[in-house]
């Protein structure tokens, strides 16, 4: 799919989906999804983020190489891992996401486009 695509999903669907994905994959693999299971998912998932960055920039052994669009494809894959990860994780542990970076982040690049669009 192309990465400029348009994708109408709220952020609570995104959630009950991610959520009902990970329960799926809980029964599949006879695991508990809790605080522990869900810091080391995420250290093994950014592991497999990084892993294929370096595949992307041919900066790997000669034998993962891949062609360039296999590659860009398992980095949008395990980019999307990540963020799954991290929004369970948001989900798990009750914290607002969209508050969350509202307060870290959203308004200090609200401020700097404003900034840019006065001048």
């Amino acid at each position: 799919m192309d990465s400029h695509t348009q994708h109408d999903i709220t952020y609570s669907e995104l959630q009950k989906l991610i959520s009902a994905n990970a329960e799926r994959y809980a029964k599949k693999h006879d695991v508990t999804i809790d605080k522990t299971f869900l810091i080391l998912k995420l250290m093994e998932e950014s592991g497999e983020l990084a892993e294929a960055l370096l595949v992307c920039d041919k900066q790997c052994r000669t034998r993962k190489l891949k062609d360039a669009s296999e590659a860009h494809t398992d980095l949008e894959n395990e980019l999307a891992d990540v963020l799954g990860t991290v929004l369970l994780m948001a989900t798990t542990f009750d914290v607002d996401v969209i508050a969350a970076l509202e307060r870290k982040t959203l308004h200090k690049g609200r401020k700097y486009l404003n900034e840019l669009t006065d001048k």
